[in-house]
């Protein structure tokens, strides 16, 4: 469950579908995307937007606008989760689905799971992650994307900037005491 303010809510209906929700809304929690049949055109996007992306043998993916001559700005930024050639094959061949391994292949698809351990596997993500230091996470999240097209001095540059954020936090001293007492750190974002 996550908390979205009426005027994030208001932003996110006006935003173009082109980048990651992250950077439309400025929230980098990750997001995990549960594959359990068609993911075409829309749900293709829908996915995209998401950090991950599992799902069930079963699945087929597509962008099928090139097939009726409609717009998907969102192929905008899909390069930048797979080599160019794939991120065409996806979207200049409209009318071939990707089946979820090929998906996985492609590196569309993070893990390919029975459908009956579908759901399961994305909670497992989901509680993996909700273990792991929040503000380290999110700055994560959000020097994969922002940093993408900057040069290495760039990328660096603002990589410490961010990190910044880190500094005098509770957390940071609690996850290397935690190391040191062979437990598991209680985080509490502060």
């Amino acid at each position: 469950h996550v908390d979205v303010s009426e005027q994030e809510v208001a932003l996110c209906r006006r935003a173009p579908a082109v980048t990651p929700i992250g950077e439309r809304l400025n929230c980098w929690k990750p997001t995990i995307a549960a594959i359990n049949g068609y993911a075409i055109a829309g749900g293709w996007s829908v996915a995209q937007n998401c950090t991950f992306r599992i799902a069930a043998p079963h699945a087929e993916m597509n962008i099928a606008e090139a097939r009726w001559n409609q717009a998907a700005g969102f192929v905008a930024w899909l390069p930048r989760l797979l080599h160019t050639g794939h991120a065409l094959e996806i979207c200049l061949l409209g009318d071939r689905r990707v089946s979820a391994q090929r998906g996985y292949e492609m590196g569309f698809i993070n893990k390919v799971v029975p459908k009956e351990q579908l759901i399961e596997e994305a909670i497992d993500w989901a509680r993996t992650m909700c273990y792991m230091a929040p503000r380290t996470s999110l700055n994560f999240h959000e020097m994969a994307y922002r940093c993408w097209n900057m040069s290495f001095p760039e990328a660096q540059a603002f990589a410490s900037g961010l990190e910044y954020n880190l500094r005098g936090m509770e957390d940071s001293l609690e996850g290397p005491k935690a190391f040191a007492e062979k437990r598991k750190p209680v985080f509490k974002n502060r």
